[in-house]
C-alpha cells in the first residue's frame, strides 16, 4: 500500500476571509473589522472550551481577545504544539511555513498519511488540531490584518481577474469593485465547473 502526504493549516482552511468578517461589499473600515473580530474571539473561546481545546489554545485566543489579533508566533506555537500532539501518536510531522500572495504567511506542517502503526493519521491529526491549533489558526487567517492583505491584493489583482474574464467572453461591470470580479469569476468557475477560474489564476485564493 502506498502512502501519501497530507498537508493542513497552509492558508485555505479557512478561505472567505473578507466574508467571514463581513467585508463582502468594498472596503470595510478598520474599526468594523476589527469590531466583528472581536465578537470572531469571544464565539472561539466559547466553542474552544466546549470543544476540547488544550490550556495553551486557551491562552493564546485570550490574548488576542485582549490584543487584537494573534500574532505569527503565537500562530506557529499553535502549529508546533500540533505536531507533538501527533508525533505523540505516531504521525510524522514535518513544520512548513506557506507565503500566500496577500502577504500572509501561514504557519503548517505537512503529516504523512498513516501512523508508525500503519493506521490511519487524519482522526490522530483532526484530534490534535481541535486541541492545539484549531481557533487559534481560523483566528489568525480572519483577523483584520489578515482581511486587509487580502483585499489589498484582490484590488491589486482586479485588472488580471477583469481581462482574464473579458478574453473568455464574458461581459465585466466597468464600475466593479475587485471584490465584485473575484465574486463574478467564482462563479463563472462554478457554472464552467473550472473550465475558466480567473480568480485562482489572478492567486486569488481566499475570500
Amino acid at each position: 500500500m502506498s502512502h501519501g502526504v497530507l498537508v493542513r493549516n497552509l492558508g485555505g482552511l479557512f478561505a472567505c476571509l473578507c466574508l467571514v468578517a463581513g467585508c463582502s461589499h468594498g472596503a470595510t473600515a478598520p474599526d468594523d473589522l476589527q469590531s466583528a473580530f472581536a465578537g470572531t474571539v469571544q464565539q472561539a473561546i466559547k466553542d474552544a472550551t466546549s470543544g476540547g481545546a488544550s490550556t495553551q489554545q486557551l491562552d493564546v485566543l485570550e490574548r488576542a481577545a485582549k490584543d487584537g489579533g494573534v500574532t505569527f508566533e503565537d500562530a506557529k506555537m499553535a502549529a508546533t504544539s500540533t505536531m507533538a500532539c501527533m508525533e505523540s501518536q505516531g504521525v510524522t510531522a514535518n513544520y512548513q511555513e506557506k507565503a500566500l500572495p496577500n502577504g500572509v504567511t501561514i504557519p503548517g506542517y505537512t503529516v504523512q498519511d498513516h501512523t508508525s502503526n500503519g493506521g490511519d493519521a487524519l482522526p490522530v491529526m483532526d484530534g490534535c488540531e481541535r486541541s492545539e491549533s484549531y481557533w487559534v489558526n481560523m483566528l489568525y487567517q480572519t483577523q483584520p490584518t489578515s482581511v486587509e492583505a487580502n483585499l489589498a491584493f484582490i484590488e491589486k489583482q482586479a485588472p488580471v481577474i477583469r481581462q482574464c474574464l473579458e478574453d473568455a467572453g464574458f461581459d465585466t461591470d466597468p464600475k466593479a469593485t475587485g471584490m465584485d470580479l473575484v465574486k463574478q469569476a467564482g462563479d463563472i468557475s462554478r457554472q464552467t465547473n473550472g473550465g475558466t477560474d480567473c480568480d485562482s489564476d489572478a492567486g486569488v485564493v481566499n475570500y
